[in-house]
Formats: structure tokens, C-alpha cells, sequence
């Protein structure tokens, strides 16, 4: 039915995915030699047209910043394969985007309100 029909456009998005990934020719990398988010460029990647800012490179703990960095691009052929794909118009989806944007703001309101505190002490 329709659940086996979006199940298989996913799946394709996957496939696709997963093929711009192993190509990713038009993507400018970083060389794994001891990067760091100091040395990296405002742009760090163009995917498809698309630039991948430094800021979208958020290393974990125990992550090197070129790891980093392909992860970002990752993020952005899979935004791009979402959207080719009209994943993105799903109200499901937008309702959720509303919501994690409002605890984003609530959580940066938080953030900023302790910072406030902190600092006029």
C-alpha cells in the first residue's frame, strides 16, 4: 500500500545517498592532519552548489575535526536527498521542525539567562 510505497522511496533516498557519499566529487575535503575548527575556512565544503559553513562542524569530544567536517557534508547531501524527494513538505515533518525550533529558543533563552546571571555576579 502507501506505507510500502514511501518505505521503498526511502529506501531509494538511502541508495542515493549513499552513492553521493562514495562519489562526493565535488566536495572540497580536509586533510586529517591535525585540523582544527581554528584553521578551517568559513566555507569548508561545496555539496552539490551548496556550501557547508564552519559552523555546521561540531566535533564530538573524541572526534577529529576532519571527521568533523565529513559528517557536515554527510548532514548536507542527506538535507538535499530529503528535499529532492519532498520529504520535506510532509506536515508531519514541518510540525516537528516547529517544535524542535521552540525548544532551540527555549533552550538559548535558558542559556542566555544563566550567562546573564553568571556574569553580574
Amino acid at each position: 500500500g502507501e506505507k510500502d510505497k514511501r518505505m521503498m522511496k526511502m529506501r531509494d533516498a538511502l541508495t542515493v545517498i549513499a552513492a553521493l557519499i562514495t562519489c562526493a566529487c565535488c566536495i572540497t575535503t580536509i586533510a586529517a592532519a591535525a585540523v582544527t575548527l581554528d584553521d578551517l575556512p568559513a566555507t569548508v565544503a561545496m555539496v552539490n552548489g551548496a556550501p557547508v559553513k564552519k559552523s555546521a562542524v561540531v566535533p564530538t569530544p573524541d572526534e577529529a575535526v576532519a571527521d568533523a567536517v565529513r559528517r557536515a557534508v554527510d548532514d548536507e547531501l542527506i538535507v538535499q536527498q530529503f528535499a529532492k524527494e519532498g520529504f520535506d513538505k510532509d506536515p508531519r515533518y514541518e510540525s516537528e521542525m516547529k517544535w524542535l525550533q521552540q525548544q532551540q529558543a527555549l533552550a538559548d533563552s535558558m542559556v542566555d539567562e544563566i550567562l546573564s546571571r553568571y556574569y553580574e555576579q
